[in-house]
């Protein structure tokens, strides 16, 4: 039964390592990285009891260790190729029974769509619930997903191919419909954008970004989604800076 109180586990997955933009997450917004931006946003999350930054073991991402003890962040260090295993390890060290998976370049990650997709975990007693995956209604870089430390467990397992270890959830939705149920969170109103690009994955993503946070950020408060969304709809030139960008293909589909 869904209780008022439940909350879930935040582990953010980052890596300095990135085909398309080298070390992205720790690039510059409004004076502060990128990261810290995330991890700052989830803070708002009601529904969350832990943030987590879960990074890899090789020496590329030091880096990331040193800034999650410089804010006083979780943070786990596992293989950087297994990310599967790397999330595991990382909810059983911090004692996490509900995960939320969240990835590191996504600056405008929304509080409230997050408490949403947990809430709709707990209540349809879904093994995993997403707003993105299975259907895209929300901009893309607002990727949730919530899934339990069970369904987890299955998946590490049972994946058995390179490219379902390397993308956490893939496994659940590879397997014979029925194994896993599954919930989805769609988008409404202003919020249902698929066609905006909200992620950071490439240059030109970065520098719609960058221009999003030097008009809206204030210190101490985090851009409202609905705000972004208003800020591009009102300058098409920005907008159409990464509307040309495709996204990357996982098994024969974006992820």
């Amino acid at each position: 039964m869904f209780l008022l109180e439940e909350k879930a586990v935040a582990i953010v997955q980052v890596r300095m390592h990135s085909k398309r933009l080298q070390g992205k997450v720790l690039k510059k917004l409004a004076g502060k990285e990128m990261l810290w931006h995330v991890v700052e946003r989830l803070k708002r999350a009601k529904r969350l009891s832990k943030i987590v930054v879960a990074t890899s073991d090789t020496k590329e991402d030091d880096i990331i260790e040193e800034l999650a003890l410089k804010n006083g962040w979780n943070f786990f260090r596992g293989s950087e190729h297994d990310v599967l295993a790397r999330y595991l390890g990382a909810a059983k060290k911090f004692n996490a029974k509900d995960i939320v998976r969240i990835t590191g370049d996504c600056p405008l990650i929304c509080p409230q769509i997050v408490d949403k997709c947990i809430e709709l975990y707990f209540f349809s007693g879904a093994d995993y619930a997403n707003n993105s995956r299975t259907a895209k209604t929300f901009p893309r870089g607002i990727d949730i997903e919530v899934f339990s430390l069970k369904a987890l467990e299955n998946a590490f397992q049972n994946a058995k191919k390179k490219i379902e270890r390397e993308h956490v959830t893939l496994y659940f939705y590879h397997s014979k419909p029925g194994k896993f149920k599954m919930a989805l969170l769609k988008a409404s109103g202003k919020k249902a954008r698929p066609d905006l690009r909200l992620t950071v994955d490439t240059k030109e993503d970065f520098m719609v970004m960058e221009k999003i946070y030097n008009a809206l950020y204030e210190e101490g408060k985090i851009i409202p989604l609905e705000k972004a969304i208003d800020f591009l709809d009102t300058r098409p030139e920005i907008k159409k800076i990464n509307s040309g960008i495709e996204q990357k293909f996982v098994a024969g589909k974006q992820y």
